[in-house]
């Protein structure tokens, strides 16, 4: 939440409550996943470079939703499952 409007809704109306909804919350965190992998995109090279290319989707998956495949880009890499 901007942090503007926390702090003049404390200072206006300090009886109400500042809800934070999901959605921003994972839009929030989606942008700070982002900033990180871009970071360590330009910080590496070579088969570290080539491991993070194409692994934002996978990042973002839940755990349940991947499964292993080998002989891919590096032994770490997952896919979506189907279904």
């Amino acid at each position: 939440m901007w942090k503007p409007f926390r702090n003049t809704t404390r200072e206006r109306a300090p009886q109400a409550a500042v809800l934070f909804d999901k959605f921003h919350i994972m839009r929030h965190l989606g942008e700070a996943l982002d900033k990180v992998r871009k970071t360590e995109y330009a910080r590496l090279s070579g088969k570290g470079r080539r491991f993070i290319k194409g692994q934002k989707y996978t990042l973002l998956a839940h755990h349940e939703n991947l499964s292993w495949r080998a002989g891919d880009r590096s032994s770490f890499c997952w896919r979506r499952t189907s279904g």
